[in-house]
């Protein structure tokens, strides 16, 4: 499926067959007082929207436009709510620093200014600005709400970077039997998405170290990496 966006017009009255096609399109997906404010934000037809299956290595990305085609965002379809939301405005924000720093065409110049740095200052400044009509009560709930206002005061490339906040999105997953890492005991026995099988070791700084007992090699994993314990064998 595709949308396209543009520069954020909070205060454009929203028509009601245009609601009901944004609607239809992340009905539970993101909170329903978010959808007037992301409708607000697609009517730019240079940005292509993309919702993907689950993707392990990462949660959402953002393409610039090359020849014909345009820039493109792509949102894993199985987020929760809010972290689809969340994800969604990291994505689009990289879309507006990219937007906002490229060269037309037709202007010819040897001293190029040099390109943002992908999670830059001005990639931290869109987010935190097109992040603010939607920290509120209405869209987020309370447990979410102050852990997010924190984590953009300097966001970082992802939201996994904050503890915190990964785990107060985790509780709205839907429920399954996945544990994450940190809740498995020393030495138990662990797969990712049903594949290898590790095992779990002491903690390294910030991440657990994980052996592969198909291979010998050591990973080091983030303790809230969703894995399901399996009998040691």
């Amino acid at each position: 499926m595709s949308l396209f966006w543009s520069k954020p017009r909070i205060t454009k009255s929203i028509p009601e067959t245009d609601f009901r096609v944004i609607r239809s399109t992340f009905d539970q997906r993101i909170p329903d007082a978010a959808l007037p404010i992301i409708l607000s934000l697609i009517h730019d037809d240079n940005l292509q929207l993309k919702i993907t299956p689950h993707r392990s290595s990462k949660s959402g990305d953002f393409r610039a436009a090359h020849g014909k085609y345009p820039a493109r965002i792509s949102v894993n379809g199985n987020l929760n709510q809010y972290a689809f939301l969340i994800t969604l405005i990291h994505e689009l924000a990289h879309y507006h620093t990219w937007r906002n720093h490229r060269h037309p065409k037709h202007i010819l110049t040897l001293c190029k200014s040099p390109q943002p740095r992908p999670h830059g200052k001005e990639w931290k400044n869109q987010f935190h600005s097109l992040m603010q009509p939607f920290l509120n009560e209405a869209v987020f709930p309370n447990d979410i709400l102050p852990l997010l206002r924190c984590y953009l005061e300097n966001p970082k490339a992802s939201t996994g970077a904050d503890h915190l906040l990964s785990r107060a999105l985790l509780k709205y997953d839907p429920s399954d039997q996945t544990l994450c890492l940190d809740e498995l005991p020393p030495n138990a026995v662990f797969t990712i998405n049903g594949k290898r099988r590790f095992r779990k070791k002491e903690l390294v700084r910030k991440r657990y170290k994980c052996i592969c007992l198909g291979t010998n090699r050591v990973y080091l994993v983030s303790p809230l990496a969703p894995v399901r314990m399996i009998d040691d064998v």
